[in-house]
């Protein structure tokens, strides 16, 4: 433990070596490169505060940057006015853990350094960290990581995965970033547990995916967001399908978006409730090769006579005039102004054209008790 008060440097580390602040010590960098660079295996950064890296994007300052290595601790730290968080490059086994991170601030949040990057690093644990007014955390070409109870907020995306596999986002929150998970071109992944809302703007998503296979989303909590979870070209893998299970989709524009005419992905008992549209497709298109099943939709109009927890008859969407400010953003300006409602109204009323059938749930379940008990007894804690 070095003795504690401020040291005005940037730090090299070339052997395993045991770093521990106790939370009395300040590296404040020199204003360029990262703050502290690691060299090799087995090294532990803990309880620090870390600030005053460079500010060059082509460099990746940071103020924790690891090269090619494994076996790291990286924990209890206060990271801030830096530009980068933490670079991790063909790093495996690390854990970064407890750590509160912010990067410099910029007018604009694209312009902002990432909280946490991993490339193609695998099997690193990141948990518990509180990260907030960042750009993302990136996850790219690496596979089989845990990213779990972290709290993001006021970024652009939380976590962002490109050419992945079989990661976990366990338990995480996210409130208020432009999205909140988004997955590209990868497959295996499984999102459970996490609590996501407030993803608002003309690109706000809670859940996002782009040519991904074989995903798991199931318990989360997915509120207060322009779209819900958005599919595209999911799954992308041949003879494969995801599965969104056991959600809570609730208060946003669109709970579910898909880009276009989609298969395979299986949306079972789930609680659809006081969205605007609980399914849309773009471009004209439908989702019935879908299967929905046993979900809850709070706006189902049927009745259960025999008792058996679930509805008489399908609930069914259908698209009437609603298309219009669905895929035209012109006049998604002027949605809830007394002519489009009046027009919407009847158009459902007396159709000049047959409506088309966006989805249909042949056993929808009248009581959201019923699966928030289930999610209770799955989660017991």
């Amino acid at each position: 433990m070095p003795p504690s008060g401020v040291y005005n440097e940037n730090i090299v580390i070339n052997k395993s070596i045991v770093l521990d602040g106790q939370k009395q010590v300040s590296i404040k960098g020199l204003g360029n490169d990262s703050v502290i660079l690691v060299n090799a295996d087995r090294v532990a950064i803990k309880n620090l505060t870390i600030s005053g890296s460079g500010n060059r994007f082509d460099n990746l300052d940071a103020g924790i940057k690891i090269k090619p290595s494994s076996n790291h601790l990286i924990t209890g730290n206060n990271m801030h006015d830096i530009l980068f968080g933490i670079d991790l490059n063909e790093v495996h086994n690390i854990t970064v853990s407890n750590n509160k991170i912010s990067t410099f601030p910029a007018e604009h949040v694209g312009l902002r350094g990432d909280s946490i990057r991993l490339w193609a690093s695998n099997h690193n644990n990141i948990k518990n960290n509180i990260i907030h007014d960042s750009r993302d955390i990136v996850v790219w070409y690496s596979d089989n990581n845990i990213l779990e109870e972290n709290i993001i907020y006021n970024s652009r995306y939380g976590i962002h995965f490109m050419y992945t596999g079989f990661n976990t986002i366990r338990n995480n929150t996210f409130r208020n970033n432009m999205v909140g998970v988004f997955l590209m071109y990868g497959e295996g992944a499984v999102l459970e547990g996490n609590d996501i809302s407030y993803s608002i703007g003309s690109s706000g998503m809670g859940i996002g995916l782009k040519e991904m296979s074989d995903i798991t989303i199931k318990n989360n909590r997915i509120l207060y967001s322009s779209i819900g979870i958005y599919v595209d070209q999911s799954p992308f893998q041949p003879d494969t399908a995801n599965y969104i299970e056991g959600n809570t989709i609730s208060f946003n524009t669109k709970g579910i978006l898909f880009h276009s005419n989609l298969e395979n992905n299986f949306i079972r008992r789930n609680i659809f409730s006081d969205n605007l549209k609980m399914v849309s497709v773009n471009s004209y298109g439908s989702a019935t090769n879908n299967l929905f099943e046993e979900n809850y939709w709070n706006d189902y109009q049927g009745f259960d006579t025999d008792e058996d927890t679930y509805g008489d008859f399908d609930y069914r969407v259908y698209s009437y005039l609603d298309y219009l400010w669905l895929n035209n953003s012109w006049i998604r300006f002027y949605f809830a102004s007394p002519i489009l409602t009046v027009l919407n109204f009847l158009s459902e009323l007396v159709p000049l054209t047959e409506p088309r059938l966006i989805m249909f749930d042949e056993k929808p379940v009248m009581q959201k008790t019923v699966l928030q008990d289930d999610t209770i007894k799955r989660n017991p804690n």
